[in-house]
């Protein structure tokens, strides 16, 4: 992990299943912590927290991945939101995953 870089979803469920993993089969929480920064390069703190959050609550499901994109409309600045009816109309349809987006 790079430095100052905070972990995504899978990161961190990744951390918290393997911090699950060695609490359930017996670690302590020091040395389930102590292993855990050592295999992620966190640190102790961080650690930590991965056991605390395994051992509360369990394993946990990673997200599913996202995908991020801008659509930029002409004459979309002709919009008013306060009267939609009113200025250009832009209709956009998006399928994603067989799901229709407007």
């Amino acid at each position: 992990m790079v430095a100052g870089r905070r972990a995504d979803g899978a990161e961190y469920a990744q951390r918290v299943n393997v911090a699950a993993e060695l609490v359930d089969a017996g670690m302590s929480t020091v040395d389930a912590a102590r292993v855990l920064a050592d295999r992620f390069a966190v640190s102790q703190r961080q650690a930590r927290r991965y056991v605390e959050q395994a051992a509360s609550g369990g394993r946990v499901s990673a997200p599913e991945a996202t995908t991020v994109f801008t659509v930029s409309c002409e004459n979309w600045s002709d919009y008013n939101q306060a009267d939609p009816t009113n200025g250009a109309k832009a209709w956009i349809l998006i399928e994603f995953r067989g799901v229709h987006l407007l």
